[in-house]
């Protein structure tokens, strides 16, 4: 029976000190690359960015990455739920946008914890 564990989430936590727990495969931690449809993650937790790439009509993650304050949409309809004072907040990341997020959007969220992304298509 499939547990749907992101593969080698332990090298990748090792690696980029992100921490991917389940998802269905359609949204991959890759390397960030000049041009590429990308979502881009950033996080006062590194000086660069993390990215993801979508490669279905649908997808989801889940991860634990603290201190996040802004995400750059790809160009699929995406929705990334935060952990804001410990509480789910949802948010829609448009399309090709820059959204700011926990923090980001209101210093009076504090440091706050992505948890999952899902797209809900393009």
């Amino acid at each position: 029976m499939e547990d749907y564990d992101y593969p080698g989430a332990e090298q990748i936590f090792a690696q980029h000190g992100i921490r991917l727990l389940k998802g269905d495969g359609h949204i991959l931690f890759t390397e960030c690359g000049g041009g590429a449809n990308l979502v881009e993650v950033w996080s006062r937790t590194k000086n660069v960015p993390f990215c993801f790439k979508i490669t279905g009509a649908k997808g989801y993650l889940s991860m634990d990455l603290a201190r996040v304050y802004l995400i750059k949409g790809d160009d699929h309809a995406l929705k990334a739920t935060m952990k804001i004072k410990d509480a789910p907040v949802v948010v829609d990341i448009p399309k090709n946008t820059w959204t700011s997020v926990g923090e980001g959007a209101n210093p009076e969220n504090g440091y706050s914890s992505l948890a999952e992304f899902v797209s809900a298509g393009s």
